[in-house]
C-alpha cells in the first residue's frame, strides 16, 4: 500500500512471484534426487518350502524343508558414486534454471514498473493537455465576446477540449492496466499501491561493450550448458559402468522336518553380459554429450549477438532521449508559450495556436515513450549480463 519504489517492487516479486516459487520447488526436488541417488539397494528376504504335498514319506509336511535367506545386491564399478555425480549435476542445473527465472522475474518486474511510471507520466501529460485546452477555450471565448474572432473558433476550441478529455480517460485506462500487470508479478490480482515512485529521467550509464561481453559467462543461460556437459559426461560414465553386472549374495538357514536339523545355505548370482552390454545407452550418452557441446557454442553466439544488438539499441535510445530533452522539448515549449501569448493579443491565428499546442504535447509524449524505452532496454541488457547498470540523472 502507499507509494511503491522500484526496490520494493523487486522485493515483492522476489518473495511472492509464482513462477519463481515454482522454480524453488524444482531445486528442492533436485535435492531429493541427490538423497535418493545415495541410497544403497535394499536387501531381499525370501522364504521357501520344499518336499511337501507329495506321496509316501513326502506326504503332508513330514519331509518338508524350509529355507529362509537374505539376499543383498552389491553394486560394482562405483555405480553409486557415479549415480550421485549425475544427481549433483542435475541439482546444479536446477539451481541455474532458478537463477534464470529470478533474472527473468527481475527484468519483467522492472519493465512493468517502468510501464507504470510511463503511464503515470502520460496521465499527467493528458491532464496538462486538458488544462491547456481549457485555457485556450477560455481565451477563445473572450475573443469571441469582444468580436475579434467568430464563434466558429470557440466551437473548435471546445471540440479540442473534448478530444483531450477523451485522451485523458484513455491514458487512465492504460495506467490501470499497467498497475494490474505490475501487481501480478507478486501474485496479486488487484494493485494495492497508490502510485509508483521513481525518476524516469535517471538513465543508465553504459559500460563499454567489450566489458559486458566478457561478463556473459555469468549468464545462467550460458552457465547451464557447462553444467549440462558435466551432467552428460557423468551419465556417459554411469552408462559405461552399467556394463559391469552387479553381484547378488544370498545367505540363510534351511530346516528339514524329517531330521529336525538346520543347515546353512549360501549363494552368489552374477548376470552374464553376453548379449546386453548397454551399448545403446552408451551410444545415446555419447551423442547427448556431443549435442550439449554444440548447444553451448550456439548459445554463446546467440547471447553475444543479442547483447550487441540490445546494447546498440540502448545507445541509440539514450542518445535520442538526450537530444530530445536538450533540443526538441525546450523549443516546442517556447514556441507554444509565444504562440499562446500572441494569440491572446491577436498576433496569431487559432490554427497556429492549435499547431503549437499539438507539437508540444506530441513532443512530451515522445519524450516519455523514449525514456520508457531506455529503461526497458536497460532491463533487457541487465537480464543478459546479470549485472545491474549504474544510473545518472539527465541534466
Amino acid at each position: 500500500t502507499g507509494t511503491l519504489t522500484r526496490a520494493q517492487a523487486l522485493a515483492l516479486a522476489d518473495t511472492h512471484n509464482p513462477e519463481l516459487r515454482t522454480a524453488q520447488w524444482s531445486v528442492q526436488a533436485a535435492e531429493g534426487i541427490i538423497l535418493q541417488a545415495a541410497a544403497v539397494p535394499n536387501p531381499a528376504l525370501s522364504l521357501e518350502a520344499e518336499n511337501f504335498g507329495g506321496r509316501g514319506a513326502q506326504k503332508r509336511f513330514d519331509a518338508a524343508e524350509y529355507t529362509a535367506q537374505v539376499e543383498q545386491t552389491f553394486e560394482l564399478g562405483g555405480k553409486r558414486d557415479k549415480r550421485k555425480r549425475v544427481a549433483h549435476a542435475e541439482a546444479q542445473l536446477a539451481g541455474l534454471d532458478r537463477e534464470a527465472v529470478r533474472l527473468d522475474t527481475r527484468a519483467e518486474t522492472i519493465r512493468r514498473f517502468v510501464g507504470v511510471l510511463g503511464a503515470q507520466a502520460q496521465v499527467e501529460l493528458a491532464r496538462e493537455a486538458v488544462s491547456l485546452a481549457e485555457a485556450v477555450a477560455r481565451t477563445t471565448a473572450t475573443r469571441v465576446e469582444t468580436g475579434k474572432v467568430s464563434s466558429m473558433e470557440q466551437e473548435k476550441a471546445e471540440m479540442l477540449l473534448a478530444q483531450k478529455m477523451i485522451d485523458r480517460d484513455q491514458a487512465r485506462q492504460v495506467l490501470a492496466t499497467a498497475r494490474t500487470q505490475l501487481a501480478a508479478q507478486w501474485g496479486r490480482s488487484e494493485p494495492a499501491f497508490a502510485a509508483a515512485v521513481d525518476d524516469l529521467t535517471t538513465v543508465p550509464t553504459l559500460p563499454p561493450l567489450p566489458d559486458l561481453l566478457r561478463r556473459l559467462h555469468g549468464n545462467p543461460d550460458l552457465a547451464r550448458w557447462t553444467c549440462e556437459q558435466e551432467r552428460a559426461r557423468a551419465i556417459l560414465v554411469q552408462e559405461q559402468a552399467a556394463r559391469l553386472p552387479d553381484l547378488s549374495v544370498a545367505a540363510g538357514v534351511r530346516r528339514a522336518n524329517e531330521t529336525d536339523a538346520c543347515t546353512l545355505v549360501a549363494g552368489v548370482t552374477v548376470p552374464l553380459p553376453l548379449f546386453d552390454q548397454n551399448q545403446g545407452k552408451i551410444r545415446e550418452a555419447e551423442a547427448r554429450l556431443a549435442m550439449a557441446e554444440q548447444q553451448q557454442r550456439a548459445a554463446e553466439a546467440k547471447a553475444a549477438a543479442g547483447l550487441t544488438s540490445t546494447y546498440q539499441q540502448l545507445v541509440t535510445a539514450t542518445n535520442r532521449v538526450a537530444a530530445w530533452k536538450s533540443a526538441v522539448l525546450p523549443r516546442a515549449r517556447a514556441v507554444f508559450e509565444t504562440t499562446q501569448t500572441g494569440y491572446a493579443q491577436g498576433k496569431f491565428s487559432y490554427l497556429e495556436l492549435l499547431d503549437a499546442q499539438r507539437t508540444l504535447v506530441d513532443a512530451q509524449t515522445v519524450y516519455i515513450d523514449a525514456l520508457t524505452a531506455v529503461h526497458t532496454g536497460a532491463a533487457d541488457l541487465e537480464r543478459i549480463v546479470g549485472l545491474q547498470l549504474p544510473a545518472h540523472a539527465q541534466k
